[in-house]
């Protein structure tokens, strides 16, 4: 089974990670639901603070699909613009996106990996103009490790 709606949709936490070692993963849940055929919202909040104060809230709006193959375009509500359009692929066992573009002087680069269960993510926002991290973490840090909360 790799349908991406039924695959993707859920409520996800980084608990395990989070008290592995709380210095360095803050716990954070990621909730998405559809909306209607083809479009998805998710958020983004620190366990902390709450949904209500979520510091991430997109639409994805799927533009093209295979079997395989999902393309999204991404309208941020935290910001009210456009956000970096994501395209998904199918390998067997994970469906993986990756966006990378330049929105106002921050390039933004994002992956995002998941199955019916787990889910991964990697975010990172580039200065364009001297290359300084400006959030995120370095790719060597590793991914956020989410698990199904509740579908």
């Amino acid at each position: 089974m790799n349908n991406f709606e039924d695959l993707i949709v859920g409520h996800y936490r980084n608990q395990r990670q989070a008290m592995s070692n709380p210095a360095r993963w803050p716990q954070i849940d990621v909730k998405i639901w559809q909306v209607s055929s083809g479009i998805l919202e998710a958020k983004s909040w620190y366990k902390y603070k709450g949904e209500e104060n979520a510091y991430n809230w997109v639409r994805y709006r799927m533009t093209d699909q295979t079997d395989t193959m999902v393309s999204t375009d991404v309208f941020s509500f935290t910001h009210n613009a456009d956000s970096c359009p994501f395209t998904w692929t199918w390998d067997g066992k994970w469906w993986t996106g990756k966006g990378d573009c330049v929105i106002r002087d921050s390039r933004c680069v994002s992956t995002i990996r998941f199955n019916s269960y787990d889910y991964r993510s990697m975010d990172q926002g580039i200065d364009i103009n001297t290359g300084k991290q400006l959030w995120g973490k370095p790719p060597e840090e590793g991914e956020f490790l989410f698990t199904l909360v509740d579908k």
